[in-house]
């Protein structure tokens, strides 16, 4: 009972995180992380006694952060962000005990690939209530504030925008993403897997979200080079590359794809700057801009506005925007914690890429890194459920090696 709580609590973390918490904590879902996710978490450590894994990697990546970010605003005289450093603190110790929690598997994945459904459904339902019947459905769930941000069910410019129970449209997508590749390679254990398949895609297509639309076609395209192309088959490598051709012809030529896409590149209206220049350059050139020392040992976690306030004025007018310190994790990990720091977060990745056994689990890996580029998934709620999930799969992978299970006699046996 307590891992199908688990499971459901890490499952709707996301969605937690848009609304307010009344008392001691102000966000619902930090509310949940830390009052209830952090001590199962632990329960389930002790519970292992000395059979527990040490990931190196991950400690020396958390503890470099938390160190520089310490260090670097004494020694470059600027104020750090200390609220910024409790929540990466409190990020590092929680995410430590889910990845080393052996009891995280099958459960999780069966519970958030139902929730990912339902989501699902509820965006194709306020499509056709918006589109033939001109009636938006609201996401936001009754008698709960909101914390910071609004759930827009429905946004109108180039497209129709619809975002289900989540913030923005991008968040549905990149957490419909995980999901829709555990029903391709057979993980969810949920029958009639292609109905549901079928949902998630045509709802990741309606939500027009472009990062969501990108990583869908990674996890389609590794779905079928492990279906079809694991062995040389000469009418699979035709058809194949027949289908991709077409597929590309398609997309140049899409009227709804170039809508969807048309903010990545190119600055619209209403914006001042282009999607690409805010997610993706704009980190990597701030970067680029700061003195050497602070390239190789960072200048702290989120302290990149409080740092060129007072270090250099011409880079905080260079590069500032609405939230200063929003950057694709990538780019963010290089700021806040340099060279280094990147190096001990890749190896992390490439400790969870040894670990895992399955192709799904490998393509989860990468999809998150992809993301990591794109967004800033790094310490945040996504983060969570993506660890959750790639956990979940390598704990299944290693369970079945040693014991000759498959997915179903897992499930069955309670994992």
């Amino acid at each position: 009972m307590r891992q199908k709580l688990l499971a459901f609590l890490i499952a709707v973390l996301p969605v937690a995180y848009i609304y307010a918490f009344p008392i001691l904590i102000n966000n619902l879902g930090h509310a949940i992380l830390l009052f209830l996710i952090f001590p199962m978490l632990l329960m389930d450590y002790k519970s292992r006694g000395n059979n527990r894994e040490r990931n190196m990697a991950y400690i020396l990546f958390s503890l470099y952060l938390i160190i520089i970010s310490v260090i670097a605003p004494v020694i470059n005289s600027f104020s750090g962000n200390n609220k910024e450093l409790l929540s990466a603190a409190e990020f590092s110790v929680i995410v430590y005990f889910l990845i080393n929690d052996k009891r995280i598997g099958q459960t999780f994945i069966r519970i958030y690939t139902k929730l990912a459904i339902v989501f699902a459904l509820f965006l194709l339902l306020q499509y056709i209530s918006f589109v033939f019947f001109h009636t938006p459905i609201s996401g936001a769930i009754p008698f709960l504030n909101e914390y910071n941000r609004e759930v827009e069910s429905i946004l109108e410019g180039r497209v129709i925008r619809i975002t289900s129970v989540f913030a923005e449209p991008s968040h549905f997508s990149v957490y419909e993403v995980p999901a829709l590749l555990m029903l391709l390679f057979g993980k969810s254990n949920i029958r009639r897997p292609v109905i549901w398949i079928a949902i998630i895609t045509i709802s990741i297509l309606l939500s027009t979200s472009s990062n969501g639309i990108i990583v869908m076609g990674i996890v389609y395209f590794a779905f079928i080079v492990y279906k079809y192309f694991r062995r040389i088959n000469i009418a699979y490598f035709i058809i194949g590359w027949a289908l991709l051709i077409g597929a590309f012809i398609f997309i140049s030529r899409s009227e709804f794809i170039e809508d969807v896409t048309y903010g990545l590149f190119v600055q619209e209206a209403d914006m001042t700057t282009s999607k690409a220049e805010l997610r993706i350059y704009r980190g990597f050139n701030l970067y680029s801009d700061l003195p050497l020392d602070n390239k190789i040992f960072g200048i702290g976690w989120r302290n990149a506005e409080n740092y060129c306030r007072a270090c250099s004025n011409d880079l905080y007018e260079k590069y500032s925007v609405d939230v200063f310190d929003y950057f694709n994790s990538i780019a963010g990990t290089l700021i806040y914690s340099g060279l280094i720091g990147l190096i001990f977060l890749l190896m992390f990745f490439l400790s969870l890429w040894k670990r895992a056994s399955s192709f799904s689990a490998k393509t989860l890996i990468l999809c998150v890194l992809i993301l990591m580029g794109t967004s800033s998934v790094l310490m945040s709620d996504q983060w969570i459920l993506f660890l959750t999930t790639i956990i979940s799969l390598i704990n299944i992978g290693e369970y079945e090696e040693n014991n000759n299970y498959s997915i179903s006699e897992y499930n069955r046996h309670g994992k």
